[in-house]
Formats: C-alpha cells, sequence, structure tokens
C-alpha cells in the first residue's frame, strides 16, 4: 500500500547541516581555551585509523551503540557526558573533514567514499554548562558525486541496497518496530524541485515526543497528475532526526523551536489530511516494510 498525497508547490526545504566553523581544534576563547570537553587535564581521544574508522562507523549505523532512540551510538539525551560522547564520535575523525567543537555544539561529519557514492553522516552534540548532552542532530544519506562540469556537485541516491542495509536501524520499518506507534505522521511534497521526470521529493516526518524524537525521511514519490504516489521503502530515502531527553513530552515542541524545524513543519501536513491512511494503518503497513 502507498501513501497518496495531493501535489503542492514545491519549496526549497534544504537539509542545515553544521557549518564549517565547527572545525578541529578551532579557538572560541580569546586566551586560547576551547569548549568543550575533554579539558586539558583529560587524556587525549586517539584517532582510529581509517580502516578501522570505517569499521566502527558501520558498527555504529547498524547496532546504534546497542541503545533505543533516543539514545544514539550509545549517547543518551540528559544523561551522557559530552566528554564521553567525544570517545565515541572523536576516533571516527579520520573520516571526517569537519570534526571539533563550537561553543555549546560539537560536531562530526564522517563519510564512507566508495567510487562516485559515499554514505555520509553528520552528528552534532548539544551539551548545557554542566557538560551533559542535551540535544543531538543526525542525518544519513547516500550520496552520489556528479562528474566534473555538470550542474551538481553531489546528488542523492535513492533505492540504494547498500545504504539500506547499513543503516538499517534507522530506516523506517525499524524505528517503528521499536518506538512504536507514533504520535502524529506528516507529510511533505516540498522537498525541493522535481528529481527527474515524473518524480518529486516525498518527506515523511514521525512524531514520538514522549521518546523525546523526531524522525524524517526523504524519498521519492511518482508525480500521477495532480497526485503523488508515495510508496516508502527500506532502501529510498535519507534520514535525519532530533533527539532529546525522553519522558517530557510536555516540553518536546520547546526544545523543537531551538532548532529549525518550525521552519519546516509549516510545510507539513497531516498524514490523515492528505491520504486515506490514520497514523494507526501506517504503522501496520509499514512496520514490517510491507508498504513496498
Amino acid at each position: 500500500m502507498c501513501a497518496l498525497s495531493s501535489l503542492t508547490s514545491a519549496y526549497e526545504l534544504g537539509v542545515t547541516f553544521p557549518s564549517s566553523n565547527f572545525c578541529a581544534g578551532t579557538d572560541n576563547h580569546t586566551d586560547g581555551r576551547r569548549d568543550p570537553l575533554p579539558t586539558p587535564d583529560s587524556p587525549p581521544i586517539a584517532t582510529l585509523p581509517i580502516e578501522a574508522a570505517r569499521t566502527r562507523l558501520l558498527e555504529l549505523l547498524s547496532n546504534n551503540g546497542e541503545c533505543v532512540l533516543p539514545c544514539l551510538w550509545g549517547i543518551a539525551p540528559g544523561e551522557t557526558s559530552v566528554e564521553e560522547a567525544l570517545t565515541t564520535v572523536l576516533p571516527l575523525s579520520g573520516l571526517s573533514e569537519i570534526t571539533g567543537c563550537l561553543s555549546s555544539v560539537c560536531t562530526i561529519i564522517p563519510s564512507i567514499k566508495e567510487g562516485e557514492q559515499h554514505l555520509h553522516v553528520a552528528l552534532s552534540l548539544l551539551y548545557n554548562e554542566a557538560g551533559i548532552v542535551t540535544a543531538m542532530e543526525f542525518h544519513a544519506r547516500q550520496l552520489y558525486t556528479v562528474p566534473a562540469g555538470e550542474k551538481y556537485g553531489q546528488m542523492e541516491v535513492y533505492g540504494s541496497q547498500s545504504f539500506a542495509e547499513r543503516a538499517a536501524f534507522y530506516m523506517l520499518p525499524n524505528v517503528l518496530s521499536l518506538n512504536g506507534i507514533p504520535a502524529s505522521v506528516m507529510i511533505s511534497t516540498s522537498g525541493g524541485s522535481p528529481n527527474g521526470e515524473g518524480t518529486r521529493a516525498f518527506d515523511i516526518l514521525l512524531m514520538y515526543p514522549d521518546d523525546g524524537l523526531l524522525v524524517n525521511y526523504v524519498t521519492q514519490a511518482k508525480v500521477l497528475g495532480d497526485k503523488l504516489l508515495g510508496c516508502p521503502s527500506p532502501s529510498d530515502g535519507n534520514v535525519e532526526m532530533e533527539l532529546f531527553p525522553p519522558g517530557h513530552e510536555s516540553t518536546f515542541m520547546a526544545l523543537l523551536e531551538q532548532t529549525d524545524w518550525p521552519l519546516k513543519l509549516s510545510l507539513y501536513r497531516p498524514l490523515q489530511d492528505v491520504s486515506s491512511l490514520s497514523v494507526e494503518e501506517f504503522f501496520e503497513v509499514f512496520r514490517d516494510g510491507l508498504g513496498q
């Protein structure tokens, strides 16, 4: 079964990645001190060799550090210290062109390049004055490097079996299976201009306020007259997440206000308004990957 949505106007929905000033060794104090932890008294964190870092990144993607969202890679928002979190992410620095911390945010953007494609991951950690990670932003997607002279430098890849296998933990069927029925499911067809003749980006947003979790999938949909036929598949699209401490449903939207999602949400509509599915039916159909 596929979700059928009315075709809306195309707006640019850019994916916001941390800016390039989050570089390793960036000073953010006039006296030369750097934020955040580890402090100068902390033991240095070794960077893994490239092949070992690749293996470790794929391991983290496959098992999420043996924890359940909103915990990511063993980093639990509201519990894990940034110093402890950095012992997980900094060893991957050899895969990342941007690694480091500025003010109250640490960022790493590791990738695994294979020919003209690469698995692209971005993780930002927000921490408080006590040095506790309070929120995380995570992205994973498969990219294709366009040959020189063509219009775009990189394009998102859809239908990659390799990406589906490597990022299976974060794909729609597994998130539904582990986290249950979402409080809401929203749809946006305003993810940019059409991606080739007869297709367009198609965003599926899951909200789990009590879990402190927002998950968004960017897939492709077929244009059928004034309708879009969106069929989420485990091998489609990319995933982006906002992760907060669980158990605080009443403050979930306030936490989202600190991100760029309030602006994005204005471009989404409730699932039941644009399709024949209820949230419960959506859960039953796509939990086992049967909606392909």
